[in-house]
């Protein structure tokens, strides 16, 4: 005869799935909200390392670049000065870009270089994007012939987060939700240097880009805020885990 102990235990193949699936989805959750604090975290610190930079660059003289430099290590965060030609029917536009509360995108084109024809990308500015169709893309000036540009040099374009891997873009496609060097050179069958060059105001024609940079390290503390809130949350998760993954043991032990 079986017991009363025995008889109220069921074998883990017969738990049901109603009963299991609130854990698993509060575990996602925490699991989930924990990756976003440390992502948050991770976007404070290389804002923080790039306004360093950006405060050494001010007061140093600009890198002149005709070609491909030995190193690009040392020219991160450094003022640089590039000479050659823009190819803008190369221009692809950033998306998800704001400027004072408007929408808009940063507009990045690729300076081929006059010595070796390799090419540098240019974040020459932010422009307004159409309120209706958001893809309907500005045309933007482009000054022909060899010009010298000056800017700040960055190791990658500051990213938004994409809850998913974005389509590798058409051969018509200028619309691009962030940008890699390595996709950028595939897309265009360019050689492309693996650093993005952020214009000056001074070095750059009347094309009617906003050229305002946003103080990257101006925003660390608004990561570091949105990481507790996202670390708090996991924490709330796991309490809530524990709390009612207690309960439960202790309903079933007074059932016994």
């Amino acid at each position: 005869m079986m017991s009363s102990d025995s008889t109220s235990r069921r074998p883990v193949s017969r738990i049901k799935f109603a009963q299991v699936l609130p854990y698993a989805l509060a575990f996602l959750v925490l699991v989930g909200t924990a990756n976003l604090g440390f992502w948050q975290l991770r976007r404070a610190d290389f804002k923080r390392i790039v306004q360093e930079q950006v405060d050494d660059a001010i007061r140093s003289d600009p890198i002149a670049i005709s070609s491909q430099p030995p190193a690009m290590t040392p020219l991160a965060g450094r003022m640089v000065r590039l000479r050659g030609q823009w190819q803008p029917e190369l221009t692809v536009y950033i998306d998800n870009r704001t400027h004072q509360g408007v929408a808009g995108f940063t507009v990045v084109t690729p300076l081929q270089l006059e010595a070796d024809g390799v090419s540098v990308l240019v974040m020459r500015g932010w422009v307004a994007r159409d309120p209706i169709n958001r893809k309907n893309l500005p045309a933007v000036p482009t000054e022909g012939g060899t010009v010298s540009v000056v800017g700040i040099a960055q190791t990658e374009i500051d990213k938004t987060l994409e809850l998913m891997k974005a389509p590798v873009p058409g051969p018509a496609d200028r619309l691009w939700q962030n940008l890699d060097f390595e996709e950028f050179s595939r897309w265009s069958g360019r050689s492309v240097l693996e650093l993005v060059v952020r214009q000056a105001p001074s070095s750059a024609s009347d094309d009617g880009l906003v050229r305002v940079w946003p103080v990257t390290g101006s925003d660390v503390d608004r990561h570091l805020g949105y990481a507790a809130q996202w670390f708090g949350l996991s924490a709330l998760t796991l309490g809530l885990l524990l709390y009612f993954g207690l309960l439960k043991k202790r309903n079933a032990k007074r059932k016994q």
